[in-house]
């Protein structure tokens, strides 16, 4: 017998995990398939965005994130090839979601 689901996933990695969550928790039936049968640690990114650590903060999952494999970088600094000035910019500041980037712990 079939059964019926509103919402199929496919990939368990963080994108999939949270959506899944996320429509879980907000009474969709959902099924989520993955191929791995235990977790490989893998890195897929070096760094989230200011508008991904809205969103995470958005699906709850940031403070999570943090705690076990990122840190904040709050400041971005750059300097054009030439110039001695160096700019620094203050993300949580300036961003229009007022966070700062998250990036891998190593």
């Amino acid at each position: 017998m079939a059964e019926a689901y509103d919402v199929i996933t496919i990939g368990g990695g963080l994108a999939g995990a949270a959506l899944a969550k996320r429509l879980a928790e907000n009474g969709m039936d959902v099924l989520m398939l993955e191929h791995e049968v235990a977790f490989r640690d893998r890195v897929r990114g070096e760094q989230m965005h200011c508008w991904g650590v809205a969103e995470a903060r958005t699906l709850g999952l940031y403070e999570l994130l943090r705690e076990t494999c990122g840190h904040e970088v709050r400041y971005l600094s750059s300097q054009l090839v030439g110039f001695s000035e160096l700019r620094r910019r203050d993300l949580v500041k300036t961003s229009p979601h007022r966070a700062a980037r998250t990036c891998n712990r190593r």
